[in-house]
């Protein structure tokens, strides 16, 4: 039995038991990680993100239990946990990048959501829809007639293309003014009124796109002008959305660089803030996955002795529970409830309390 006082300390120490007894079973559990096997598009990731390259090392943690880990009763199979270094200081960094890309996830989601209401706006205005449809129709046509323009002026060619070989075979003497004119006579009266039909069909077809250019030029202002007027209240959204975007990114690099500028000494701060985000946010991530490499093998050299010294923790409190221990050692993780009842002034002595705390539960 122990008043109020002796209770406050029993807790303390409670406490402290358990918080070593959990540090020693994370000890036990996690694994060190290699990323030797990682390749270089892996390495452009965040470090949070799960990597099928990179590989538990077992041995590493069994060398570390030495011959008693089987004795401690951990499980590791149970106690593995994709990222659980990130719960260590030198991580923080990592984890305000991994909130940072949420949130620009999510503004990113929230500019998709005004893309898509937009184009609803857009797709559901029928003046909009009508002169959209008779803009492609013109286009259509356009091209149609554009392609019969092309045949039309190779077939004038074609048509034409022998008299000229023709008359530039002939011989230079031919240089009397009568045989230059029975020429030209023979030449107009076979070309003549082939080259008409030919020349009109160019001209009709020529002044056909002609009016169709102008107007296909004044529907698409009118378009351009129906599709600003109609995006116009969205555009508010949009920019907000950009903006957050822009500021998360900088944010994030900004964030990244301070990082590595303070625990890699061959970085050169300012490097990922002069890349596009793309390329910078690769290149930190590229930097942290190498920090945790070499975080990972000082970790694996450390982790016998931090073993040693938690199991130590775990003793040195358990002997001093056991010894100042007021009720028994299945009750002690009622010790919580019993200081609260005296506390709170329903009990003066740690057994009425937790006859209390039985008798609630």
């Amino acid at each position: 039995m122990a008043n109020l006082e002796a209770m406050r300390t029993f807790q303390r120490h409670w406490t402290s038991y358990c918080a070593e007894e959990r540090t020693l079973a994370r000890l036990c559990t996690q694994l060190p990680l290699d990323i030797s096997g990682l390749g270089a598009r892996e390495r452009r990731l965040p470090p949070f993100a799960v990597s099928t390259a990179a590989v538990y090392d077992r041995r590493a943690l069994a060398g570390a239990l030495g011959p008693d880990g089987a004795h401690l009763g951990y499980r590791v199979d149970e106690g593995i946990q994709w990222n659980w270094w990130l719960a260590y200081d030198a991580w923080r960094a990592v984890i305000d990048e991994r909130s940072l890309l949420d949130e620009r996830a999510a503004c990113i989601a929230e500019l998709a959501a005004v893309a898509t209401d937009t184009q609803r706006a857009l797709d559901g205005d029928e003046e909009l829809a009508r002169d959209r449809s008779t803009l492609r129709d013109y286009a259509a046509a356009d091209a149609e007639e554009r392609s019969e323009l092309a045949r039309m002026n190779e077939q004038r060619k074609k048509f034409v293309e022998p008299y000229e070989q023709d008359e530039a075979r002939r011989a230079p003497w031919i240089a009397h003014p009568w045989r230059r004119l029975k020429l030209w006579f023979f030449k107009s009266f076979r070309m003549r009124d082939e080259l008409d039909k030919i020349d009109q069909k160019i001209a009709d077809i020529q002044a056909k796109l002609d009016v169709r250019e102008r107007k296909i030029g004044e529907l698409g202002d009118a378009v351009a002008a129906r599709t600003a007027l109609l995006e116009e209240p969205f555009a508010p959204q949009r920019k907000r959305s950009l903006e957050a975007i822009l500021s998360t990114e900088r944010e994030l690099l900004s964030l990244l660089d301070h990082d590595l500028a303070a625990r890699d000494e061959t970085y050169e701060q300012g490097s990922v803030l002069a890349e596009s985000f793309e390329d910078g946010l690769a290149h930190a991530n590229e930097r942290e996955w190498a920090l945790l490499g070499r975080w990972m093998t000082e970790y694996a050299a450390h982790l016998p002795e931090e073993i040693v010294h938690a199991r130590n923790m775990v003793e040195s409190e358990l002997v001093w529970l056991e010894g100042y221990a007021p009720y028994g050692k299945r009750y002690w993780p009622l010790t919580d409830q019993v200081v609260a009842a005296m506390e709170e002034g329903r009990a003066d002595t740690s057994d009425l309390a937790l006859k209390l705390v039985q008798g609630s539960s």
